[in-house]
């Protein structure tokens, strides 16, 4: 058990130490409040457009996120040899794979929960051709970027840290910060109507689902790693993600007409449609029926982390690791 925590607490943070999550957490969040800033005269849809865009992107860099730190801290560390000095002490190799899962998820899902609470700022400033810009919101979160940066230099200047982790760390406690405060402490001008009023809560339960996608494509970029550089990892859960949105109409419907290769690749093959709601929440649902159906997904999706983890463990198990070094 210590061996697991001691890996997982080690790969969680030297893939936040990387630049490009602190890059992917900068882009994606100021690129999501961007979208808000903006008219797009949707014919009252101006909202949902600003929430499915922020969405997308949120699921999309942490499929980018999930590869890229599955690929660091497993393929990278078979290429260099780390992964041999490690499982040459007495680590059992499935404590090895599970703290390294362990690990990216944590990093991915940090990085998904500054999209997640960017989406829902967004949600709040959202407006249509008759409204205004909130450009003291803007205004506050680009500063809160801003005060990142320079803490991470700071720290890196003063006590020689590591200025990328410094500074993605504390973007991530500064836009909560921002959050709660834009939320909760500041008075929209429309009187009467709190800005908490004004956030999108369904986002919560559509931002849930995303970070279970993000859990399975950690598993599947892990496995693959096992056996995979960067690039070629990248585009198998690439496939993996684009038949898995077919999956109903490519092996749903030929599944129903009795063809068994149909169902058996319907059954195994991730259904990325179940994860993404955005229709449901447009719709007159209740809260509580959504988090019932993000309840039943859960089981859907331990099902597929349990393939993939011991499809990760077969691969990784008779890995030849001394002729990587």
């Amino acid at each position: 058990m210590r061996a697991f925590t001691t890996i997982a607490a080690n790969t969680f943070l030297e893939l936040v130490r990387q630049p490009v999550f602190l890059l992917l957490s900068t882009a994606t969040t100021s690129f999501i409040i961007i979208l808000a800033g903006m008219p797009y005269f949707g014919f009252g849809e101006d909202a949902k457009l600003v929430r499915d865009s922020s969405l997308a992107i949120t699921l999309f860099v942490g499929l980018l996120a999930a590869v890229v730190a599955a690929s660091s801290a497993v393929a990278g560390e078979l290429r260099t040899g780390t992964a041999l000095a490690v499982l040459s002490k007495p680590v059992p190799r499935v404590a090895f794979l599970l703290g390294k899962y362990c690990g990216i998820v944590a990093a991915v899902w940090l990085l998904a929960f500054t999209n997640l609470l960017a989406s829902l700022l967004a949600s709040r400033m959202a407006y249509d051709a008759y409204g205004d810009a909130d450009t003291l919101g803007i205004a506050v979160f680009f500063g809160a970027i801003a005060l990142s940066f320079l803490f991470g230099a700071f720290t890196n200047y003063f006590h020689r840290r590591n200025l990328s982790g410094d500074a993605f760390l504390s973007q991530v406690i500064l836009v909560t910060g921002v959050f709660l405060i834009l939320t909760f402490a500041v008075e929209l001008k429309h009187p009467g109507q709190s800005a908490a009023q004004t956030v999108d809560w369904r986002l919560l339960p559509a931002g849930a689902l995303i970070l279970f996608a993000l859990l399975l494509l950690s598993a599947i970029a892990l496995a693959c790693s096992t056996r995979l550089d960067t690039v070629p990892t990248l585009i198998v859960c690439t496939i993996i993600f684009l038949a898995g949105l077919v999956s109903d109409y490519a092996f749903g419907r030929p599944a129903e007409q009795g063809a068994w290769w149909a169902a058996i690749t319907h059954a195994i093959l991730p259904n990325w449609q179940l994860f993404w709601i955005t229709d449901a929440i447009q719709s007159d649902r209740t809260l509580d029926g959504i988090w019932r159906y993000v309840a039943k997904t859960a089981i859907y999706l331990s099902a597929h982390i349990g393939i993939a983890l011991v499809v990760a463990y077969s691969l990784f198990e008779n890995r030849d690791l001394a002729g990587d070094a």
